[in-house]
């Protein structure tokens, strides 16, 4: 439920970004002192691919300027720098990253509706966990997901944020709890074709239709009536 807490005022921000291929937008962190604003984070060091990176791990609290919600960094190669100017992207991240398979993106889907809504981006472990998960789901060549193993994984640092990744990418075989939808966030270049900072991705719950409302209204009220006749008959 932590996302429900802190994250619905993306909604609003999300909804407007119609036209995502042509959206720029300037993100910032919302305390500049602290990327995560005191929600959940852990250390921990990581190897892609041959390549070490000890980063802090957890959702970054940021904000365009009239909204605030929460990003997650989907680029070791860069350092997350903020203030800085994105793209709001329809195709993730091909101009600077490379852009990257159709699977992935399931993949990535999948982890948000199967786990997202489940989880406490307060507790370290749970919001280290959901990212070291998504690193997985990002960089891992491997069919099987598990951060101790791989192209991608955990080599040091919280082994309670290393369990919890694994939890949640053994949860992507079960049930999708909410349904996301997905803005990615593309990082600007300078005129030598460097990234400013790393590419992002958020997340906003997709309100159920008008008519899947009715439909728990309807139904509710029919399980309402026959409770009241048996009470009735008796």
């Amino acid at each position: 439920m932590g996302f429900i807490k802190t994250g619905l005022a993306a909604v609003a921000f999300l909804a407007s970004a119609t036209a995502l291929s042509a959206t720029t937008v300037t993100l910032s962190a919302q305390n500049a002192q602290d990327l995560f604003n005191g929600g959940g984070n852990a250390s921990i060091t990581v190897d892609n691919s041959g390549s070490t990176h000890r980063v802090r791990a957890g959702g970054f609290r940021v904000t365009d300027g009239s909204s605030n919600f929460i990003a997650w960094c989907l680029d070791l190669a860069n350092v997350i720098s903020l203030p800085s100017p994105y793209s709001i992207t329809q195709t993730p991240f091909s101009q600077t990253a490379g852009a990257f398979s159709a699977s992935v993106q399931q993949n990535l889907q999948r982890l948000f509706n199967t786990v997202y809504s489940g989880l406490d981006l307060n507790n370290n472990a749970q919001s280290a966990g959901f990212q070291l998960a998504l690193w997985e789901v990002m960089y891992e060549g491997q069919p099987n997901l598990d951060v101790q193993n791989g192209d991608f994984k955990w080599t040091a640092g919280s082994t309670a944020a290393r369990n919890q990744a694994n939890i949640f990418l053994g949860m992507m075989n079960g049930p999708e709890t909410m349904q996301y939808n997905m803005t990615f966030f593309e990082s600007g270049v300078d005129a030598h074709g460097n990234q400013f900072s790393q590419n992002l991705v958020s997340v906003a719950p997709i309100p159920l239709p008008a008519a899947a409302w009715l439909l728990g209204a309807g139904l509710i009220g029919l399980v309402a009536v026959g409770r009241r006749r048996r009470e009735d008959a008796a």
